[in-house]
């Protein structure tokens, strides 16, 4: 019985053994098929999504500002004499563009006031009224006046010509041009008449005799380069004198100018007499209370019993021209601010 009992318990085991795996796999294979997720299962996937997430943030912090920082604009403190064309000058801007970024109205400007300067590569809207060039600057005749912050290269992209025409049509050796200033901005230039000589054939040698050399002739004198010829008006026979050296007593361009002797020459020019002295220029002439292009504005000085000390021509703008000093030599000048 005992013996019995035995094989029993060794064939029980037996199955036992050959059940419980068979049952266990079945059991991983129906939790697969049913969705049902492991302990090692979840953290791959969790380990995964975690490493998605983390490749993800170098994408979020690759955007980049594409915002460019501009130079901040220079302030200039404004001197004595200065005016808004010599400002833009002295800084290579325009007229335009310093009165648009400091919200002016107007040309004048006064000893002391701070003024923004725009920094180079700058671009405001100093061009947005261009478009209206063409009619707001022509005269009468057809001709161009040149207004504050105007240059060469504006008008001529303007009016749909050429720098070199431009140039070419007002007879200009320079690039400047000034306020109140005419130009021609239509025609043609008339190609030189000018014909080379044919040269002369050759002709057969003939023998001649010996003859003793003439002395040598005097070399001839250098030709003095020609003054500037008077213009239509006083204002552009002025402007061509623009640079000239400042001279204590000079009246001509081969000797400089000083500031009568400067306008005595001038108008010379157009057939004007007028006397040698700042003081006797004011005595022949006749007090305006409005000024026109070509008017010779007077200035008393500040020392001495405050009689007149200076002379120049207005040329519109509230600017004149006159021979300054030794510094300047023949140069502009806003009226408002200039002291003798």
């Amino acid at each position: 019985m005992k013996r019995k009992n035995f094989w029993v318990l060794i064939i029980a085991i037996a199955i036992l053994c050959i059940i419980i795996p068979g049952v266990s796999g079945a059991y991983k294979s129906l939790s697969n098929k049913n969705g049902v997720q492991t302990a090692d299962q979840a953290n791959g996937e969790q380990i995964q999504e975690a490493t998605s997430q983390q490749a993800a943030i170098p994408e979020e912090s690759r955007e980049v500002d594409e915002e460019e920082d501009q130079e901040s604009p220079e302030i200039y403190t404004v001197q004595n004499g200065d005016n808004l064309w010599l400002i833009a000058q002295k800084y290579k801007t325009s007229v335009g563009a310093i009165k648009e970024l400091n919200n002016l109205t107007g040309d004048d400007i006064k000893p002391g006031q701070k003024l923004l300067i725009p920094a180079p590569g700058t671009q405001l809207r100093t061009t947005e009224n261009t478009e209206a060039m063409p009619s707001r600057g022509l005269d009468g005749s057809g001709r161009y006046i040149v207004q504050e912050g105007d240059s060469l290269w504006l008008i001529a992209e303007n009016f749909k010509i050429s720098v070199d025409l431009l140039k070419q049509l007002n007879n200009l050796t320079g690039d400047r041009v000034l306020p109140g200033q005419t130009l021609l901005v239509s025609g043609t230039v008339k190609p030189s008449n000018q014909q080379v000589a044919p040269a002369p054939q050759d002709k057969p040698k003939q023998a001649t005799p010996a003859k003793p050399k003439p002395a040598p002739a005097p070399e001839p004198k250098p030709t003095p380069t020609p003054a500037p010829q008077p213009r239509s008006s006083v204002v552009e026979t002025a402007q061509q004198y623009l640079g000239y050296r400042y001279v204590s007593g000079g009246n001509s361009p081969s000797s400089g100018f000083d500031c009568s002797g400067f306008v005595q020459y001038v108008y010379k020019q157009h057939g004007i007499s007028l006397p040698r002295t700042a003081s006797g220029q004011a005595g022949v002439g006749t007090k305006v209370t409005s000024l026109a292009p070509g008017d010779l504005v007077f200035f008393t000085r500040n020392v001495g019993g405050g009689g007149i000390g200076h002379v120049g021509i207005y040329i519109g703008n509230n600017t004149f021209i006159h021979a300054r000093n030794e510094k300047y030599g023949v140069t502009t000048n806003s009226i408002g601010f200039f002291m003798v």
